[in-house]
């Protein structure tokens, strides 16, 4: 085995006296790393303190020394995590802020080797007496399409704004299709927004600019940022939200953060942009690992706005069992029932009524959208007025048995179950729920009923079969 080293202490205390690595570790690395106890509030401030005496230290004559140190400290970032340089970014920024004619120097000398840096450098510049140089400086990069991602964050590093410098910017962006630059556009538009309000039109000027370039990721920076102007903007302009959303492949907990003041004041167009979901996903031929989602698989709080609409929404999906051609109409039928399903999980009183007039049409057509909707609820105890109402249609009629056939499988549906037993137990309780319905005035609907209940026992006996002989192998060791 080997022996445990004993010189650590005096490994320890080399480092401690090496000058450059402790100023390194001073400016890189994650709160409580310098701290011998990790007590994070004596780290921030020992750190604080280190930073400030080292802008303290730093002058025109010393200045060579200490631009020799700052390029040591960035000389491994590519390597490394951006956010564990958090303190060497302060340290930057205060000295452009409290020695701006030194950061500008910096600059100028190693713009190149200090490009990952130079945001940290300016908005310390544009916080000092000399605000003007690093407005001078961003408009020449911009003119010369330098550094344009730097440029464009600058607003949302200082919180202010100016417009007529993030004019020039976003036309450079727009001109050289730089969308990066455009992303960290529509970011500092966000951080300052409303101071202006006038921002609003080129908030949305960016990100039509993002959509035409096939690009998303503004969606990350809106989705929590954006509630300061989603509700401000009127129903044309989220048009141009809703465009740049159907670039999205899976509509997400971030996309539906977005989609919910849109939902709050106009329903309709929700339920569009997902009708213009599924066209996509129809018409694009995509590769299986290449998945698109017209309705998202599960909403999160996007459903309950909508269910508060019920009454615009419902006939505007239910239009959606006609779309599409012969290759597809499949797909409309499958995403409006699920779309039912997500929004009204407990059925609804608007969408039962809607149904009830579709089955008095008495046609195949008819009877195929009710199918496609009772499917998706799992034979829920909501569903025993669409039930009765296409008894009552079909009852003498030779498409009964059909009829019939299609209801007591959606009936019976039970979900997920648990336990040997569990569909058993599942179909009892179903036959339980019949009880009362039985007492229903309607005789047509009893004898559907008594129908149906002879169909569970079926089930209940063939599951208990089932369920006794896996027992057996069971105990037998023959089993699963």
């Amino acid at each position: 085995t080997k022996k445990p080293p004993t010189r650590i202490a005096e490994l320890e205390e080399a480092l401690r006296s090496n000058e450059s690595y402790s100023m390194f570790r001073i400016f890189v690395g994650y709160e409580g790393r310098i701290d011998p106890d990790y007590d994070f509030n004596r780290d921030r401030e020992a750190r604080a303190k280190k930073v400030q005496e080292f802008i303290s230290d730093i002058s025109e004559s010393n200045f060579n020394e200490w631009r020799k140190k700052i390029l040591s400290v960035i000389k491994n970032y590519s390597g490394t995590e951006p956010g564990s340089y958090s303190y060497f970014d302060t340290f930057l920024r205060e000295l452009g802020q409290k020695k701006p004619d030194i950061a500008l120097r910096l600059i100028e000398e190693n713009e190149k080797e200090l490009e990952s840096f130079l945001i940290s450098l300016l908005s310390g510049i544009w916080k000092s007496k000399k605000q003007d140089k690093a407005k001078a400086i961003i408009s020449r990069w911009a003119e010369e399409n330098k550094h344009l991602f730097a440029c464009a964050f600058i607003f949302a590093a200082v919180e202010e704004m100016d417009e007529k410098l993030l004019r020039q910017i976003l036309d450079k962006a727009k001109e050289v299709k730089d969308v990066r630059a455009l992303n960290n556009v529509l970011r500092s538009i966000l951080r300052n927004y409303p101071n202006p309000k006038s921002l609003k039109a080129m908030f949305l000027e960016t990100i039509k600019e993002l959509t035409k370039n096939e690009d998303a990721w503004w969606i990350n920076n809106l989705w929590f940022k954006g509630n300061s102007i989603l509700p401000e903007l009127a129903e044309e302009e989220f048009d141009v939200i809703l465009d740049g959303l159907i670039l999205v492949p899976q509509v997400d907990f971030h996309v539906e953060e977005i989609l919910r003041p849109v939902a709050e004041r106009y329903p309709r167009k929700v339920i569009e942009f997902f009708h213009r979901r599924v066209e996509v996903k129809a018409k694009v031929k995509r590769d299986i690992n290449d998945r698109y989602d017209g309705v998202p698989f599960n909403f999160h709080k996007l459903g309950e706005v909508l269910k508060q609409h019920e009454k615009i929404i419902v006939p505007i999906i239910l239009e959606w069992y006609g779309e599409g051609d012969k290759e597809h109409n499949w797909l409309f039928k499958w995403e409006a029932s699920h779309l039912f399903e997500e929004i009204f999980p407990g059925f609804s009183p608007v969408l039962e009524n809607s149904l009830i007039d579709i089955i008095q049409r008495g046609n195949k057509k008819s009877r195929s959208i009710v199918f496609s909707v009772l499917s998706k609820y799992k034979g829920g105890d909501s569903l025993w007025g669409v039930v009765k109402s296409l008894v009552n249609k079909y009852a003498n009629t030779k498409e009964y048995e059909e009829v019939q056939g299609h209801l007591f499988g959606y009936l019976s549906q039970t979900g997920v179950v648990s336990g040997e037993d569990g569909f058993v137990r599942a179909y009892q309780g179903k036959k339980q729920a019949l009880q009362e319905l039985k007492k229903d005035e309607d005789k047509k609907f009893v004898a559907f009923i008594k129908a149906y209940e002879d169909y569970l026992d079926k089930r209940i006996a063939f599951e208990q079969k089932r369920t006794d002989e896996e027992i057996e192998l069971m105990k037998r060791g023959l089993g699963r």
